[in-house]
């Protein structure tokens, strides 16, 4: 991305923030930073360690999750194909307006893309697992270059989640029919 940026005589660099505990998965985090070493990309990959929600208690003046959205042009959230985890980077993303980028994942289908949710997505499987292609390379570069496109795709995917993915309380609780009482 900053070599097409670059290229283009723009002075904008890409940053890559990773957010998480690197002890979750040490030899992770040491892959990781193997290959930043071996594509040249040190300067441009910031570890941040675990995040919290800007509601959770936290000692001191911890940056947050939110902190993250909000000073982000993109969320990233390139995972590999086997995960299962109980968060949801994606759904925090459309529930913030932010535009994200992910792979396909085993779940990302069922979960989101079956929605209509837009994205930039680099195919993985799992037996594939690669570097980002040029199509993907082009994809999350016009989306980084293009702030009215981003902000249409986040507003679409938002309202696609104010409908998809919003509980709706009186359902939940079997209270259909109480709605004028509310």
């Amino acid at each position: 991305m900053n070599l097409l940026l670059r290229e283009r005589g723009e002075r904008k660099r890409i940053f890559l923030v990773i957010a998480g505990d690197k002890n979750e998965n040490y030899s992770h985090y040491i892959e990781l930073e193997r290959l930043a070493k071996t594509l040249d990309i040190v300067q441009h990959i910031k570890f941040t360690g675990p995040l919290h929600h800007d509601f959770m208690p936290t000692e001191g003046n911890a940056f947050t999750i939110e902190d993250l959205y909000y000073s982000c042009d993109l969320v990233s959230f390139l995972t590999s194909y086997d995960y299962d985890s109980y968060g949801n980077p994606i759904g925090e993303a459309i529930s913030q307006k932010r535009c994200y980028i992910t792979t396909s994942y085993e779940y990302y289908h069922e979960v989101y893309g079956r929605h209509g949710f837009v994205a930039p997505m680099l195919e993985i499987s799992g037996t594939r697992d690669e570097l980002p292609d040029q199509r993907f390379v082009d994809e999350v570069f016009l989306f980084l270059t293009n702030n009215q496109l981003m902000r249409a795709v986040a507003e679409k995917n938002f309202q696609q989640g104010k409908r998809v993915l919003s509980n709706d309380l009186f359902e939940v609780l079997n209270l259909k029919g109480c709605e004028e009482n509310a």
